[in-house]
């Protein structure tokens, strides 16, 4: 298995987009970063409400 070396990454040259294309993506990006935020906590409760349920469910504790 081959690796990069190090020293290959000394001028190693990134090319940075101007301030204009960064605000517009900002723009685009950020709304759908706050709904994957979102999207986190939701997915949080709803397996909190299944490690919660599930047991109670299987031991018949609660019927569907």
């Amino acid at each position: 298995r081959q690796r990069v070396q190090v020293s290959c990454f000394e001028e190693f040259i990134v090319a940075l987009p101007s301030s204009h294309i960064l605000e517009a993506f900002d723009r685009i990006a950020e709304p759908i970063f706050g709904q994957i935020e979102v999207l986190q906590g939701q997915n949080e409760s709803l397996s909190q409400a299944r490690d919660l349920l599930l047991p109670r469910l299987m031991n018949g504790e609660v019927e569907v």
